[in-house]
């Protein structure tokens, strides 16, 4: 069975130095489908859509507002040739009322241990209008490595250069700052991902620099310092959103 994976195209600025980084959230998703599931991954920025509807279920991850009326568009046109369609994403969640007109089934929350459920369901034509699991988060210890094998390389450089890819340690955010939405997506409590697991998610990816896309690693200390000090074997050059003001952690994320 065929798994269709899409991310819409948004419009870029005028003048804007177009480049593309893989994008983290549908790596992140593809990694939470069954084994037996073929997925193919376009992403609408990089290549064309195909014209064929080749697929049992076409799913839409959807980051970004700018994505979401070119996502319900591509959503139409599946549903018109009878294919189902299920959309996620933070787009999805944060517009999840729109979307609903547009697709079989949205996905709110996390993934995570819950697409066998989903798949079952369209297999046995019993697919439901919503899968809400937005206040009931799967435990950090179930996220898998993102599967970065369905993205095509050859997209994203710029210049002959490759560019990061995206790597997250840790989910939710204590913090509630205005107008940030993701205390109210992931959770207004830090969940950090065992250092174990994702020492070995970013030792797997075949690039020498990285983006922790977390949106504060600044949550917990003892933590932070046991991630970094991991991260030092690895040698990898790397960027992220804050960090502690603390000497310690700061000379370890140094080094």
């Amino acid at each position: 069975m065929k798994f269709r994976l899409i991310y819409p195209r948004w419009k870029k600025l005028d003048r804007q130095t177009e480049f593309h980084l893989p994008p983290h959230g549908p790596v992140v998703f593809a990694a939470t489908l069954p084994d037996d599931w073929e997925v193919e991954f376009i992403d609408e920025n990089v290549q064309p859509l195909p014209e064929n509807g080749d697929a049992d279920v076409v799913g839409l991850s959807m980051m970004l507002t700018s994505q979401m009326k070119r996502g319900w568009e591509i959503a139409d046109d599946y549903r018109r040739r009878g294919v189902k369609v299920i959309c996620g994403g933070i787009g999805t969640m944060l517009h999840a009322e729109e979307t609903m007109r547009h697709a079989d089934a949205v996905f709110l929350g996390e993934a995570e241990g819950r697409m066998a459920e989903v798949l079952d369901d369209w297999r046995h034509d019993r697919l439901k209008p919503v899968y809400d699991y937005f206040n009931d988060p799967p435990p950090t210890e179930a996220i898998g490595t993102a599967r970065r094998g369905i993205l095509n390389r050859d997209f994203y450089n710029y210049k002959g250069i490759q560019m990061v890819d995206l790597v997250h340690a840790s989910r939710g955010c204590r913090f509630n700052c205005y107008p940030c939405c993701v205390s109210y997506l992931g959770g207004r409590r830090f969940r950090p991902r065992p250092v174990d697991k994702v020492i070995a998610e970013m030792a797997a990816i075949d690039n020498n620099r990285l983006f922790i896309v977390d949106n504060s690693l600044a949550q917990d200390r003892d933590w932070e310092i046991e991630l970094f000090r991991e991260m030092i074997p690895l040698k990898k050059k790397w960027c992220c959103h804050p960090i502690e003001e603390d000497g310690t952690v700061l000379d370890l994320a140094a080094r």
